[in-house]
């Protein structure tokens, strides 16, 4: 992601450069709270990348609609 200085940071606080990698870390973190009676190891992590995708979008959207001063 390339960021023109001066621009602020477009992140959402605790995000890396990409979702993909926010979601992995997530995934990992959140590893030992699998439980595999309760769904299939696709739908856990297909959660989890929802959960983050959804901060990241609201987090964008909030900056968006901030006016300026």
């Amino acid at each position: 992601m390339y960021q023109v200085p001066g621009e602020g940071d477009h992140r959402p606080p605790g995000g890396t450069e990409s979702p993909d990698t926010d979601i992995f870390v997530a995934a990992l973190q959140a590893a030992g709270q699998y439980d595999p009676r309760r769904g299939a190891p696709a739908a856990w992590l297909y959660g989890i990348a929802r959960n983050i995708l959804a901060s990241t979008t609201a987090a964008a959207s909030s900056n968006s609609t901030r006016s300026p001063g």
